[in-house]
């Protein structure tokens, strides 16, 4: 047909055209694919006189890619050599050993058990996982269960006019940020919101946010926080799924009431509703702190559950590695749905340090940066593309 004669008229369109078309270097990338496999099948063999002529692959020293694996067979008498290429941007010497020593175990799970099911093959080596298990991940025992909330409240009596969050022009002490949090709690008590129930948190970047997740941790109730940002579908998907019993909002959101029969707007609630000082039961070590649901991009969204000893183990490595001080600045930029945030918000609240939220929900390069430096943030969590976006944001 006509469409497959066009379609071969490029089956050996050149990679060199290929990146100039499509503009590579413009768009930050040196080469149109991360990893290239090649399979070299030729006879090279050759005699002169008495002297056997080997074939070897020589190359120019010059990744053309991050990562390039080379499978050569030149002489069927010989061995097939496998080589690697790495760019000494993406892959230092040790990562390339690593790799090549995978497959190498991998291969000879193969060869050893040839009908051997995919599923079954054991995919890092015994003396990898030791390293992993072992070096580079060994877990201190725990000290003892000390919960989020009962660290937050030991600054609350420490520092009480101490600045605990703030947001562009607006600001809270710890001690008025405990008393909030006292009010939203005692209302969702009022409200018979039971221990363990799922309560979810629709609102953008915002200080409510923050009082939301510390009433959550005071309720003993599991926080589920949503993007508001999300189509209605996926928001009535989640909901449905984690039998939230209860939406926080604030009232710029308005249109959340519809998604649930029970949604309880946080700014509007009377200030006389709790008095604060209120004695709340800590969480136990195996209560369920938040739920986490993932993009859907393979299907559903799961939810995730995470649990105070596992939210309480993280910070304490997170302090032990990075020393948070009270005086210190804390930014909050990752958002407010994706469990990094909860690090963010809690690593400094549980250190007596000042709390510093991004004044919106996404920004730009340029409003990144400005945040970071008029604000002198001098703590912040960053995962890569956040990195990336800070770096082309300063000038």
């Amino acid at each position: 047909s006509l469409a497959v004669r066009q379609v071969h008229k490029h089956q050996r369109y050149p990679l060199s055209a290929l990146h100039q078309r499509l503009q590579l270097l413009k768009n930050q990338r040196e080469s149109l694919f991360d990893l290239v496999l090649s399979f070299e099948k030729q006879d090279y063999s050759a005699r002169f006189g008495e002297a056997d002529v080997h074939a070897r692959q020589l190359f120019s020293g010059f990744a053309l890619y991050p990562l390039a694996v080379t499978v050569c067979e030149f002489n069927a008498a010989d061995d097939i050599e496998v080589i690697f290429e790495a760019a000494e941007t993406c892959f230092n010497p040790i990562e390339l050993a690593f790799l090549a020593q995978r497959l190498q175990w991998l291969l000879r799970q193969f060869i050893e058990a040839p009908d051997l099911l995919l599923q079954d093959v054991d995919l890092v080596p015994a003396a990898e996982k030791q390293f992993i298990f072992q070096c580079f991940n060994s877990a201190k025992p725990a000290a003892g269960f000390n919960s989020v909330i009962g660290r937050f409240s030991a600054w609350v009596e420490q520092t009480p006019n101490a600045i605990a969050v703030s947001q562009q022009n607006r600001s809270v002490s710890y001690g008025l940020l405990d008393r909030l949090s006292d009010r939203l709690a005692g209302e969702l008590l009022r409200r018979r919101i039971p221990n363990g129930a799922v309560v979810a948190v629709c609102m953008p970047r915002c200080i409510e946010a923050v009082v939301a997740l510390l009433a959550m941790c005071k309720l003993r109730a599991v926080y589920l926080p949503i993007d508001a940002d999300s189509p209605p579908e996926r928001i009535e998907t989640i909901l449905r799924h984690s039998e939230a019993v209860a939406v926080l909002a604030v009232s710029t959101a308005a249109w959340i009431g519809a998604r649930h029969r029970h949604c309880l707007f946080v700014d509007r609630l009377d200030a006389a509703a709790s008095s604060g000082g209120t004695a709340w039961a800590e969480p136990r070590a195996d209560d369920a702190a938040y739920v986490i649901y993932t993009s859907g991009s393979s299907g559903q969204p799961k939810g995730v559950q995470i649990h105070h000893q596992a939210l309480s183990l993280r910070l304490d490595w997170l302090q032990e590695a990075f020393a948070i001080q009270r005086h210190e600045r804390v930014g909050q930029s990752i958002q407010t749905h994706f469990d990094p945030s909860l690090i963010e918000i809690f690593l400094g609240l549980t250190q007596g340090a000042q709390l510093v939220l991004a004044p919106g929900q996404r920004l730009t390069a340029a409003e990144f940066a400005d945040f970071v430096l008029s604000e002198k943030i001098n703590a912040l969590a960053l995962v890569p593309s956040s990195l990336r976006l800070l770096m082309q944001g300063l000038p």
